[in-house]
């Protein structure tokens, strides 16, 4: 049976800027031998590039087939549960070229859902709207739930307060696609071509 592992990143390999001892020769040992694995980050809004980057600073050299994100989760799961669909984002970056790369339409108004994923251009206003759409019927679907960091001079709220802001005006709790939901360490190992059991 082949084996492999899925493995978190802060935390686990890094706390904030700083290796965790041992986190570089650990992933040494799984590239030397040959067994796979796959980071999973819950920021949709970071490339697979921005992952590899923040590792190589660390020591830790990997590829970008090596990182797997909640934006390309969540691109699998609307082309598996919902083809064909229309999504309104609020969200940037690596979200957006997920969705892109899976030809998820894009779109400003009547959407068949709201996706919400982290970003710095959010506005009231782009909130508002959101909320209007799920109002008039939009499933309403976050990336992940990952709070806020609650640090002085942090300059972006965690997904977790955008998600409650929309959840207490629209009444309508998100289906929320990342870590813990096994749905991404599902969609993670299906990725490796290794069954979750």
């Amino acid at each position: 049976m082949k084996h492999g592992l899925i493995i978190d990143m802060d935390g686990v390999i890094y706390a904030g800027d700083e290796l965790i001892e041992g986190a570089d020769v650990f992933v040494k040992r799984l590239l030397d031998k040959k067994i796979p694995f796959t980071f999973l980050a819950n920021n949709s809004s970071k490339s697979r590039a921005n992952a590899v980057g923040k590792l190589s600073k660390l020591g830790i050299k990997v590829t970008e087939a090596h990182i797997y994100t909640s934006a390309m989760t969540t691109a699998t799961f609307l082309t598996e549960h919902y083809p064909g669909c229309s999504v309104h984002v609020l969200g940037e970056g690596g979200l957006l070229k997920s969705l892109s790369n899976a030809d998820i339409r894009m779109v400003t108004a009547k959407p068949d859902l709201v996706l919400l994923g982290e970003g710095y251009e959010f506005s009231l206003d782009k909130v508002h709207q959101a909320v209007d759409m799920i109002l008039a019927g939009a499933s309403y679907i976050a990336t992940n739930r990952d709070p806020s960091p609650r640090r002085e001079g942090w300059n972006n709220l965690g997904i977790a307060a955008t998600a409650a802001m929309i959840k207490e005006a629209s009444g309508r709790e998100p289906f929320v696609i990342g870590k813990p939901n096994p749905l991404m360490m599902r969609s993670a190992a299906a990725y490796m071509g290794l069954k979750p059991k």
